[in-house]
Parts: C-alpha cells; structure tokens; sequence
C-alpha cells in the first residue's frame, strides 16, 4: 500500500464539577481532567536521503528511527499512556543486499513481535484489553515454485494463517475479541474480508477488486472500503461495502480509491484519492457526501482516518507534506523541505 503524513495540533477538554449553592450539602469532586491528543504516524526523508519513521503527537515529533536506514511507520495505536506503531526498517547486508525489517515499538522503542522478521512488512497494529494484534502480508519462497504472498496477524506473537496463497493484507480490526481482516486474493486483484478466519468475497461479477480498509460497528456490521473497476470502462469507482452489500461513492468519469474507513452512530466516514489528470486530490466522504481535501492547485493524498465524537480526523500527504485534517481544516505536520507522509492516525479523548 501506499503511505501518507501530517501535523498535529492539541485539543484540551476540560470538565468541572458544577458546585452547589446550598452551603448545606456538600459539594461533588471535580471530575478528572482528560486530555484530547492526535497522534500520527508516518515517515520524513532526512538531509541525508534515508527516510526516517516517526509518530507525531500534538505536532511533537517522536523518531522511531535513527535514519541509518530507511524505515516507515504505517499504523498507530493509543491505549492508556501506551503509544504503539508497526513498520518496517532497512537492513544493509552487503553493498548488493537490503533486507526489509517488520518492526513494532511501543512508547517509540522497538518490541520483537516474531522471530524472524525479514519477510514481513506489517501494515496495522491494534490493541485490545491486554492483546496486541499486528497484521501483515507475509513473503516466503517455495522451491519451484518462486514467492508466495500470505495474509497472516499475530495475536501477542502467536501467527495465525487468513489467506495462504497469493494473497495481499491491507487491514484489520478488532472487536469484542472478533479479529476483522481486510485484504486481496487472486493475485491482488479480487477483493475479500475475514471474519475469525472465515472467507467472505466482494468482487462478485466485476473484472477487478481491491480493499484497502475494513471496520466493525459495535452492532457486529462489517465495512471494508476499496475500490472497482470493469474492463469495459476506463476509471475505478471509490467504494464501500457492508456486510458485503456494495455501495458506490463515486461513478466515473475520474478514477477514485477509498482508503480508510470509519462508523460513529450508523455515520459512514471514509477518505479516499480521486485520480486526475496528472494530479491527485484528497478527498473524504461523510455517508455519501464527499467533501474536497485539496484543489488542483497541488497534488493530495489521504491514507487513514479517525472519528472521535462526530468530527473526522483524515491524514494524508499535500505536495510531499505530512498533514493531517480536522472536519476539512488542514494542520501540517512537517515544513515542506523534504519529502514526507502521514500513514496513520489515532485521537485520544
């Protein structure tokens, strides 16, 4: 998958007890103070080349990286205090040889998630209750036969198999102890969701699929978000699917992707890119309300969003900016001078 960035700003809530007038009855404490945070993650080229993973909270940046090497960060989690962002990370084994690292870190030092990392590049990392889950596709060579591609997830470092041939990892969710993964079969052409292991396809009918991002309501429904196309048309539609049920976000003539998927009481969020003429436009959709990011003025991606009591958080990437959305408003996470890109984003409240 492609990767994207962002900048970061705070916002603090502060609740306080209502005191009573009647001096006879005791006052209530005040509640606790809670902190609203933005994290996101992503990567920045150094002025040495190497592209450096990193997460941002706040707009504070916190490497992950020493930039050696180039490495990424592409997913993000918050749980309490505890910050967690999977990735990948360069390693140089001779002048001819790079071998690429699947990495996790928490509070931004790095954790072994499996023993052997070398042919895993991981795309997502959630968390619930004490169980870390750490999605990715898989890479291994069988003789005679070349490379296989695998969908897996680690629950705490345990593997578990979803797809094992020919198959891509793109996301994952997880629910009340329910493990959601989104991906494609066929070579990466053909669209597909897993619910506890079990297949669910959505191409059904139409020449090429792909989903990018899949998300499980509190009520069990099931989105994934991606993309179609036909063979007899010359575009893809932005698209996304409830429990296998496809709905269209965008109808041609341009060519579009949804990216990133979310629900906040039965509202669909998804962000996306529309594919122009030489440029691409970031864009999100509230149901199916799109609503522009950029203008053709510069080139804008999108790559994950957050919905955190009805406002959308979207990160992306403008003319080689990390950047990051709030309902529209842009916030930029890096000064321009050098490439970078915002893959992951996550709000605390």
């Amino acid at each position: 998958m492609n990767i994207k960035c962002y900048f970061l700003f705070a916002v603090v809530l502060l609740f306080v007890a209502c005191e009573k007038k009647d001096k006879n009855i005791t006052s209530p404490p005040k509640q606790e103070v809670r902190d609203s945070s933005i994290y996101v993650c992503g990567y920045e080229r150094n002025e040495q080349g190497k592209l450096v993973a990193k997460y941002w909270k706040d707009g504070v940046p916190v490497l992950l990286t020493d930039g050696k090497n180039n490495a990424q960060a592409n997913s993000i989690f918050v749980d309490g205090k505890d910050v967690y962002v999977c990735g990948v990370e360069d390693s140089i084994a001779s002048e001819t040889l790079t071998f690429r690292n699947g990495r996790c870190w928490k509070n931004g030092v790095s954790i072994k998630f499996v023993d052997n990392s070398t042919s895993i590049i991981p795309e997502k990392i959630f968390v619930e209750g004490q169980d870390i889950y750490v999605g990715a596709t898989e890479t291994s060579v069988i003789p005679g036969a070349g490379a296989n591609t695998a969908v897996k997830y680690w629950k705490n470092g345990v593997p578990f198999v979803v797809s094992g041939t020919a198959s891509f990892f793109t996301s994952l969710y997880v629910s009340k102890s329910n493990v959601y993964v989104s991906g494609n079969v066929a070579s990466g052409t053909q669209a597909a969701y897993w619910t506890n292991g079990n297949h669910f396809d959505l191409y059904r009918n139409i020449m090429y699929t792909t989903a990018l991002d899949v998300f499980a309501s509190p009520s069990g429904n099931v989105y994934v978000c991606g993309a179609t196309a036909n063979y007899w048309e010359n575009f893809s539609r932005a698209v996304y699917w409830k429990d296998g049920v496809v709905n269209h976000l965008t109808d041609g003539p341009k060519s579009y992707q949804a990216t990133s998927i979310a629900v906040f009481n039965d509202t669909v969020y998804t962000c996306g890119t529309e594919f122009g003429f030489g440029i691409s436009l970031a864009r999100y959709w509230k149901n199916n309300t799109q609503i522009n990011l950029t203008d053709d003025s510069v080139s804008g991606t999108t790559s994950s969003i957050y919905v955190n009591k009805g406002i959308a958080y979207v990160a992306g990437t403008v003319g080689g900016t990390a950047v990051y959305w709030t309902d529209g408003k842009l916030t930029e996470l890096t000064d321009g001078k050098r490439y970078a890109t915002a893959t992951g984003i996550f709000v605390t409240y």
